[in-house]
Protein backbone atom coordinates (compact mmCIF):
# COMPACT_ATOMS: atom_id res chain seq x y z
CA UNK A 1 0.00 0.00 0.00
CA UNK A 2 1.46 3.32 -0.99
CA UNK A 3 2.06 6.05 1.55
CA UNK A 4 -0.11 8.44 -0.48
CA UNK A 5 -3.04 6.01 -0.34
CA UNK A 6 -2.54 5.55 3.40
CA UNK A 7 -2.53 9.31 3.99
CA UNK A 8 -5.55 9.81 1.74
CA UNK A 9 -7.47 7.09 3.58
CA UNK A 10 -6.57 8.49 7.02
CA UNK A 11 -7.26 12.06 5.94
CA UNK A 12 -10.66 11.08 4.54
CA UNK A 13 -11.57 9.23 7.72
CA UNK A 14 -10.54 12.05 10.03
CA UNK A 15 -12.07 14.72 7.84
CA UNK A 16 -15.37 12.79 8.03
CA UNK A 17 -14.97 12.40 11.80
CA UNK A 18 -14.23 16.10 12.31
CA UNK A 19 -17.06 17.06 9.98
CA UNK A 20 -19.51 14.85 11.89
CA UNK A 21 -18.42 16.36 15.21
CA UNK A 22 -18.79 19.85 13.76
CA UNK A 23 -22.21 19.17 12.20
CA UNK A 24 -23.64 17.15 15.10
CA UNK A 25 -25.07 20.41 16.45
CA UNK A 26 -26.88 21.24 13.20
CA UNK A 27 -29.75 23.07 14.92
CA UNK A 28 -27.31 25.48 16.55
CA UNK A 29 -25.57 26.08 13.23
CA UNK A 30 -28.84 27.43 11.84
CA UNK A 31 -29.14 29.89 14.74
CA UNK A 32 -27.18 33.07 15.11
CA UNK A 33 -24.03 32.60 17.15
CA UNK A 34 -21.83 35.06 18.98
CA UNK A 35 -18.26 35.54 17.78
CA UNK A 36 -17.06 33.91 21.01
CA UNK A 37 -19.12 30.78 20.35
CA UNK A 38 -18.06 30.66 16.70
CA UNK A 39 -14.38 30.99 17.63
CA UNK A 40 -14.79 28.06 20.04
CA UNK A 41 -16.36 26.00 17.25
CA UNK A 42 -13.41 26.69 14.96
CA UNK A 43 -10.75 25.92 17.59
CA UNK A 44 -12.61 22.75 18.62
CA UNK A 45 -12.09 21.33 15.12
CA UNK A 46 -8.77 23.08 14.47
CA UNK A 47 -6.77 21.58 17.35
CA UNK A 48 -7.33 17.92 16.42
CA UNK A 49 -6.87 18.67 12.72
CA UNK A 50 -3.60 20.44 13.52
CA UNK A 51 -2.46 17.42 15.55
CA UNK A 52 -3.34 15.03 12.72
CA UNK A 53 -1.89 17.35 10.10
CA UNK A 54 1.50 17.35 11.80
CA UNK A 55 1.54 13.54 11.86
CA UNK A 56 0.57 13.34 8.19
CA UNK A 57 3.14 15.99 7.24
CA UNK A 58 5.85 14.08 9.14
CA UNK A 59 4.70 10.83 7.44
CA UNK A 60 4.56 9.30 10.92
CA UNK A 61 2.50 6.12 10.64
CA UNK A 62 2.71 5.50 14.39
CA UNK A 63 1.51 9.02 15.12
CA UNK A 64 -1.41 8.64 12.71
CA UNK A 65 -2.32 5.30 14.26
CA UNK A 66 -2.14 6.78 17.76
CA UNK A 67 -4.31 9.68 16.67
CA UNK A 68 -6.87 7.22 15.27
CA UNK A 69 -7.09 5.35 18.58
CA UNK A 70 -7.32 8.61 20.53
CA UNK A 71 -10.09 9.96 18.28
CA UNK A 72 -12.15 6.79 18.27
CA UNK A 73 -11.90 6.40 22.05
CA UNK A 74 -12.82 10.03 22.64
CA UNK A 75 -15.73 9.91 20.19
CA UNK A 76 -17.14 6.65 21.61
CA UNK A 77 -16.92 7.79 25.24
CA UNK A 78 -18.28 11.28 24.61
CA UNK A 79 -21.20 10.22 22.43
CA UNK A 80 -21.96 7.17 24.58
CA UNK A 81 -22.22 9.32 27.70
CA UNK A 82 -24.31 11.95 25.91
CA UNK A 83 -26.82 9.26 24.91
CA UNK A 84 -26.68 7.38 28.20
CA UNK A 85 -26.91 10.33 30.60
CA UNK A 86 -29.33 12.46 28.60
CA UNK A 87 -28.70 15.67 30.58
CA UNK A 88 -30.65 18.79 29.60
CA UNK A 89 -28.61 21.74 28.36
CA UNK A 90 -28.58 24.92 30.47
CA UNK A 91 -30.52 26.75 27.75
CA UNK A 92 -32.81 25.09 25.24
CA UNK A 93 -34.69 21.81 24.94
CA UNK A 94 -31.82 19.50 23.91
CA UNK A 95 -30.75 16.68 26.21
CA UNK A 96 -27.16 16.01 25.17
CA UNK A 97 -25.29 18.32 27.51
CA UNK A 98 -23.03 15.86 29.38
CA UNK A 99 -20.15 15.78 28.55
CA UNK A 100 -19.13 18.70 26.36
CA UNK A 101 -18.17 17.28 22.96
CA UNK A 102 -16.52 20.52 21.87
CA UNK A 103 -14.29 20.47 24.96
CA UNK A 104 -13.48 16.77 24.66
CA UNK A 105 -12.43 17.23 21.04
CA UNK A 106 -10.34 20.33 21.77
CA UNK A 107 -8.57 18.77 24.76
CA UNK A 108 -8.01 15.58 22.77
CA UNK A 109 -6.08 17.67 20.24
CA UNK A 110 -4.20 19.74 22.80
CA UNK A 111 -3.21 16.77 24.96
CA UNK A 112 -2.14 14.79 21.89
CA UNK A 113 0.11 17.71 20.86
CA UNK A 114 1.49 18.05 24.41
CA UNK A 115 2.09 14.32 24.77
CA UNK A 116 3.76 13.93 21.38
CA UNK A 117 5.77 17.16 21.21
CA UNK A 118 6.17 18.45 24.77
CA UNK A 119 5.11 21.41 26.82
CA UNK A 120 6.41 24.11 24.44
CA UNK A 121 3.66 23.19 21.98
CA UNK A 122 1.29 21.73 24.54
CA UNK A 123 0.82 24.84 26.68
CA UNK A 124 -0.52 27.08 23.87
CA UNK A 125 -2.71 24.23 22.63
CA UNK A 126 -4.06 23.67 26.15
CA UNK A 127 -4.83 27.38 26.55
CA UNK A 128 -6.80 27.20 23.29
CA UNK A 129 -8.65 24.09 24.53
CA UNK A 130 -9.51 25.81 27.81
CA UNK A 131 -10.88 28.72 25.78
CA UNK A 132 -13.19 26.29 23.97
CA UNK A 133 -14.55 25.15 27.34
CA UNK A 134 -15.11 28.80 28.29
CA UNK A 135 -17.03 29.43 25.05
CA UNK A 136 -19.36 26.50 25.76
CA UNK A 137 -20.24 27.89 29.18
CA UNK A 138 -20.51 31.46 27.85
CA UNK A 139 -22.90 30.31 25.10
CA UNK A 140 -24.99 28.51 27.75
CA UNK A 141 -24.56 25.18 25.95
CA UNK A 142 -22.90 23.53 28.99
CA UNK A 143 -22.24 24.07 32.64
CA UNK A 144 -18.85 23.70 34.34
CA UNK A 145 -19.35 19.99 35.12
CA UNK A 146 -20.05 19.21 31.43
CA UNK A 147 -16.89 21.05 30.37
CA UNK A 148 -14.71 19.40 33.04
CA UNK A 149 -16.01 15.96 32.07
CA UNK A 150 -15.32 16.67 28.38
CA UNK A 151 -11.79 17.80 29.24
CA UNK A 152 -11.14 14.64 31.28
CA UNK A 153 -12.40 12.38 28.49
CA UNK A 154 -10.47 14.18 25.73
CA UNK A 155 -7.25 14.37 27.74
CA UNK A 156 -7.61 10.85 29.07
CA UNK A 157 -8.05 9.45 25.55
CA UNK A 158 -4.85 11.16 24.42
CA UNK A 159 -2.90 10.16 27.52
CA UNK A 160 -3.97 6.56 27.01
CA UNK A 161 -2.74 6.16 23.42
CA UNK A 162 -0.37 9.00 22.44
CA UNK A 163 3.35 8.49 22.99
CA UNK A 164 6.13 11.08 22.81
CA UNK A 165 8.05 11.53 19.59
CA UNK A 166 11.61 10.43 20.24
CA UNK A 167 14.17 12.44 18.34
CA UNK A 168 17.45 12.06 20.19
CA UNK A 169 15.72 12.19 23.56
CA UNK A 170 15.21 10.08 26.60
CA UNK A 171 11.66 9.74 27.91
CA UNK A 172 10.66 8.71 31.41
CA UNK A 173 7.00 7.84 31.97
CA UNK A 174 5.20 6.57 35.05
CA UNK A 175 3.69 3.09 34.72
CA UNK A 176 0.82 1.83 36.85
CA UNK A 177 -0.69 -1.59 36.22
CA UNK A 178 -2.26 -4.40 38.20
CA UNK A 179 1.16 -6.07 38.48
CA UNK A 180 3.59 -3.18 38.89
CA UNK A 181 4.14 0.46 39.70
CA UNK A 182 7.27 2.11 38.38
CA UNK A 183 8.81 3.99 35.51
CA UNK A 184 9.34 3.22 31.84
CA UNK A 185 12.57 4.68 30.47
CA UNK A 186 13.14 4.85 26.72
CA UNK A 187 16.14 6.18 24.82
CA UNK A 188 16.42 7.03 21.15
CA UNK A 189 19.90 6.88 19.61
Amino acid sequence: MSLLFLHTRYFSFFFALAFSFFCADIEAVAQEKSSIETSGDVIQVGLPLLALGVEVWRKDKQGIKQFAFVSLTNFALTQGLKIGINKKRPKGPRTDSFPSGHTSMATQGSTFIWRRYGWKYGVPASVAAAYVGFTRIEAEKHDLIDVIAGAIIGSGSALLFARPVLEGKAVVEPVISTKAIGFHVQFNF
